[in-house]
């Protein structure tokens, strides 16, 4: 059985500059993680060993969500992606060394998928159809199950309809649509 014994939450300063808060669940203590008045710091993942988190910050310009690690224990924080646009953390790798992101295009009809190396900072991008609008949901499953290499999404790739789908990241194609007799969005 998990215990959970910590949480991060985000406070609003009613000014659109998120802050990212930890609270530890045992003494009910909570500690400031981000303290920057002017950015925002949201989209908080935790890692697979919980004892650190990934988050988007615009602290360094504003506008663009760079991808932050931060250790809970020493509060000590890395940019691990710097780039423009709207980057997001989904999940951290079974082994916690790879962190899924998706990049935003558009709010709703085109994002893209990448999984970013975090021992070399390689980043890698799934499934480089570049001549397609794709949506993907932010639901995005590592499956490292007895070998496997995949990872379960949802997207609407070459369909009206959102699927739940298999990538196969040994081979980058997809190798099993699990909803393809569904003929509505999956969520």
């Amino acid at each position: 059985m998990v215990r959970i014994t910590k949480m991060c939450f985000k406070k609003l300063r009613g000014n659109e500059c998120w802050q990212v808060y930890h609270l530890d669940l045992k003494n009910g203590k909570q500690s400031l993680l981000t303290d920057d008045v002017k950015s925002q710091n949201s989209s908080v993942i935790w890692n697979n060993e919980g004892t650190k988190i990934a988050y988007y910050s615009t602290k360094r310009n504003g506008k663009d969500y760079d991808i932050v690690i931060q250790t809970i224990s020493t509060l000590e924080s890395k940019i691990v992606l710097q780039t423009e646009g709207q980057w997001f953390p989904i999940k951290f790798s079974p082994d916690d060394k790879q962190l899924l992101i998706q990049q935003r295009i558009t709010l709703e009809s085109e994002q893209e998928i990448f999984i970013l190396n975090l021992e070399n900072q390689i980043l890698k991008q799934i499934n480089q159809n570049k001549n397609k609008k794709i949506a993907y949901n932010q639901t995005i499953l590592f499956d490292k199950r007895n070998g496997k290499n995949g990872l379960f999404l949802i997207t609407d790739e070459d369909n009206e309809f959102r699927k739940l789908k298999y990538y196969n990241l040994d081979n980058d194609t997809y190798t099993k649509d699990y909803t393809d007799d569904i003929n509505w969005d999956v969520v």
